[in-house]
Parts: C-alpha cells; sequence; structure tokens
C-alpha cells in the first residue's frame, strides 16, 4: 500500500478507530483531502486525516485514500471530505 504525504495534516494527527466508517466520517467533519489508514491489529486502525496532499510514498501497513476515492465514499453517491 503506499502513503499519502502531505505538509499540513489537519489538526491532529493519528485518530484511533475500529474500522473504515469511523475514519471517513472524520474526514467529512474536518473536510480533508485525504486520509491515511494504519491497520496496527487486526482490528485496530489509525486515521491520519490530511488537508492537503503534496504526492506519495510507499508504506509498509498503511493505505491512502483521496476525498474524492469511490471506496471512500462507499459507491452510493454521497459526498464527503472537500467541499466543492
Amino acid at each position: 500500500a503506499k502513503q499519502l504525504t502531505a505538509m499540513q495534516p489537519v489538526s491532529g494527527i493519528l485518530l484511533p478507530f475500529q474500522d473504515i466508517e469511523q475514519c471517513k466520517e472524520a474526514c467529512r467533519q474536518f473536510d480533508c483531502a485525504a486520509v491515511n489508514l494504519f491497520q496496527l491489529g487486526e482490528f485496530s486502525f489509525k486515521c491520519e486525516i490530511l488537508s492537503t496532499v503534496y504526492g506519495m510514498t510507499p508504506a509498509t501497513g498503511a493505505a491512502c485514500y483521496y476525498a474524492t476515492d469511490s471506496m471512500l465514499g462507499g459507491g452510493y453517491g454521497y459526498p464527503y471530505g472537500r467541499r466543492k
């Protein structure tokens, strides 16, 4: 998986979550540009909310999603992340 790199993560940092749905909700709340999802254990994740993205670099144990990715949007057409 690849990890997004950014100069300006939103106020903080890594947030503990149980699943991708919680990470998606945090992305919506912070109007994020992207998120990094790190799996710490079988049911343990951390989500990094990014306000700006400048590029991608490989990172073991991480997945990255832009706010426009259909996977994070669930493919159901509801918006989250950056407001247009």
